[in-house]
């Protein structure tokens, strides 16, 4: 997981799996130097950008899931033989692959094409 912010909701941090963890730290750190090291940034800007950024290790069991995302999980386990444990199990593992498309965005998958055709971003 890596995050500037609390973790405190669902949407408040992100996990990803290790290499895109680590790819993500190495633009976040380039990033940081380049803030502190410029003075056209306020000084409290660079003064928090001096702090390095650090990855946090969680274990599946540790991403959130909202409620919405429970409850489906939990409709579906009679259907897929799951107990509710391992359904929301797999909730966790749907948003972890869910931030790691977010974060290998391409257009020409159908779903990030028709995203980007309506300039949602």
């Amino acid at each position: 997981m890596m995050r500037y912010e609390a973790y405190n909701k669902v949407d408040s941090a992100y996990a990803y799996d290790l290499q895109d963890a680590l790819d993500i730290l190495k633009h976040a750190k380039s990033m940081n130097k380049f803030i502190a090291d410029n003075d056209k940034f306020p000084a409290k800007m660079r003064e928090g950008c001096r702090q390095a950024p650090i990855i946090i290790p969680i274990s599946i069991n540790e991403v959130r899931i909202s409620m919405d995302e429970a409850t489906a999980a939990i409709d579906t386990e009679p259907t897929l033989g799951l107990s509710g444990e391992d359904a929301i199990r797999q909730a966790r593992w749907r948003r972890v692959r869910k931030y790691k498309q977010y974060l290998h965005y391409s257009t020409k998958s159908p779903s990030h094409k028709y995203i980007y055709m309506h300039s949602y971003f």
